[in-house]
C-alpha cells in the first residue's frame, strides 16, 4: 500500500513540476536568480551532511531548505527534458557547448564567470565537471539520468531532504550513496550554471572581460547573495574568529590532518574519517584561504606597515604568546620567529608560492583522494611542489591563529 502511494504521489509530483519546466532554459534562469552557485553548492554539503548525522540541519530555518528542495527537484525535471526520450525531448541551443580549442589559450571567463554580485571569478568555475562535460554541459546530464532515473532522483532527493530535518537520518539514509549523491548533485548544478552562463543569462549581465577587476555596480542594483542565508561572513576577521571557534590551533591542524590522513593511503579502508568530516574539513579550510586572501590583497594595498628589522622584538613576541596559550603543543612551531611578530609575512609566502586558483585547485583534490581509494599522489595534478604545498597549508593555519590570539581576542 505504501508503495502505490509512493508511486501516485511520484507521478502528481513529477506531472506538476514538468508542467511548471515546460521552458527549461527558464527554470534554469529562475534557479540561479534565487540563489548563486556557490549557496546551491554550500546548501548541497550541509544538507547532505545533516542526512548522515546524528543531528538534524541547522544552517537555517527549516523553511529555506524546503525552498531549496522546491528549487532543486525543477532543476532536477527541467534537466530532464534535455535527455527525455521521444518528441517531449527539448532542443538543445548549441550555445551551450564550447569547442575544445577553449583550453588552447587558457579558459575564456565568459563561458563560466556567474553574475552574482561580490562573487570571484573562481567561485563559479566548475569543480566537479569532467573536461567534457564542462565543454557540453548536456553530457552531465545525461550522467545525471544515467546513475538514477527521474522517479528515483525525484523520491529519494526528498528523503534525504526528511532525513536531514530529522536526528536520526544517519540511521534511516545508510543504504544510500553519499558520496556519489553530493558528486551528481554538484555536477547538475555546475552543467545548469554553464547553460545559464552561455545561453539564458542576458547581455548586461555578462561581465566585463577584466573579470579580476570588475567594476562596481549600482548600489542601488539588486543583489540574490544579499538575500542568501550563509553561515560565513565575508570578513576575514569573522571567518578566523568562526574557524578556531574554541581558540585553539590544533582544531585547525586537525582539519587539515584528516584530510592528509585520508587523501595519502591507497586504501580506502584505512580511510577512518567519515565524509561529511572530510567535506566540512574542506569547506571551512577552503573559507580560511578566501579569508588569507583578503589579508594578503591588504598588504599589497600598503594597508600593512613594511617589515623593518624584527629581531629585537621576536623574544618579546614569543613571551606574550606563550603567556596567552600557556601550552606548549598550542606554539606554532611551523613558523619562523619572525612570523609570530608579523603573520602576514607566511601569509604573502603563502600566495608566493602559489596563487589562489592553484590553492584551490589544490584543496579541491585533496578532498577528491580523501573520499576515493586512490591516494592523493597518483591523482595530483603537480607532484613538483607537493610537500610545500603541505608546509605552506600548515603554516597558513598557524599565521592565521596568530592573527586570531593577538589582534582578535
Amino acid at each position: 500500500m505504501i508503495k502505490k502511494i509512493n508511486k501516485n504521489l511520484l507521478a502528481d509530483s513529477l506531472f506538476g513540476i514538468e508542467e511548471k519546466t515546460n521552458d527549461p532554459y527558464k527554470t534554469i534562469g529562475e534557479f540561479f536568480s534565487a540563489a548563486s552557485l556557490e549557496h546551491y553548492r554550500k546548501y548541497i554539503s550541509s544538507m547532505l551532511k545533516a542526512a548522515y548525522s546524528e543531528d538534524f540541519w541547522k544552517k537555517a530555518a527549516p523553511g529555506s531548505l524546503l525552498f531549496f528542495q522546491d528549487r532543486m527537484l525543477e532543476l532536477i525535471c527541467a534537466a530532464y527534458l534535455f535527455v527525455k526520450k521521444g518528441k517531449d525531448r527539448i532542443k538543445r541551443k548549441k550555445k551551450a557547448i564550447v569547442a575544445g580549442s577553449a583550453f588552447d589559450n587558457g579558459v575564456d571567463p565568459s563561458s563560466y564567470f556567474g553574475w552574482h554580485r561580490k562573487s570571484a571569478a573562481w567561485e563559479f568555475f566548475p569543480r566537479y565537471l569532467t573536461k567534457d562535460e564542462f565543454l557540453n554541459p548536456y553530457k552531465a546530464y545525461e550522467r545525471f539520468f544515467e546513475y538514477k532515473d527521474i522517479q528515483t532522483w525525484l523520491k529519494e532527493f526528498k528523503e534525504v531532504i526528511s532525513f536531514a530535518l530529522e536526528a536520526f537520518g544517519n540511521e534511516t539514509g545508510i543504504d544510500y550513496d553519499y558520496l556519489e549523491i553530493h558528486k551528481q548533485l554538484q555536477k547538475l548544478v555546475e552543467a545548469s550554471h554553464l547553460v545559464e552562463v552561455r545561453v539564458v543569462k542576458p547581455n548586461h549581465l555578462r561581465p566585463n572581460t577584466d573579470i579580476l577587476n570588475p567594476k562596481s555596480e549600482d548600489e542601488n542594483s539588486e543583489s540574490c547573495r544579499e538575500n542568501e542565508v550563509e553561515n560565513y561572513s565575508d570578513d576575514p576577521y569573522t571567518i578566523i574568529n568562526q574557524f578556531f571557534l574554541d581558540g585553539e590551533v590544533q582544531d585547525g591542524r586537525d582539519d587539515l590532518n584528516r584530510l592528509f590522513e585520508a587523501a595519502f593511503p591507497d586504501d580506502l579502508i584505512v580511510k577512518k574519517h567519515y565524509p561529511s568530516q572530510l567535506v566540512f574539513a574542506y569547506e571551512r579550510i577552503d573559507k580560511l584561504i578566501d579569508a588569507a586572501f583578503t589579508l594578503n590583497q591588504e598588504v599589497e594595498n600598503g594597508k600593512e606597515v613594511q617589515n623593518t628589522k624584527l629581531d629585537g622584538k621576536v623574544l618579546n613576541k614569543a613571551k606574550v604568546l606563550y603567556k596567552k596559550v600557556k601550552d606548549w603543543d598550542q606554539f606554532p612551531y611551523k613558523l619562523r620567529p619572525v612570523e609570530w611578530v608579523k603573520p602576514r609575512m607566511a601569509i604573502r609566502a603563502f600566495f608566493d608560492h602559489q596563487p589562489i586558483s592553484h590553492w584551490k585547485g589544490k584543496l579541491h583534490e585533496l578532498l577528491q583522494a580523501s573520499i576515493r581509494d586512490e591516494s592523493f599522489c597518483s591523482t595530483i595534478s603537480d607532484r613538483s611542489k607537493l610537500y610545500m604545498d603541505c608546509e605552506h597549508l600548515e603554516r597558513l593555519i598557524e599565521a592565521m591563529w596568530v592573527i586570531m590570539v593577538m589582534e582578535i581576542r
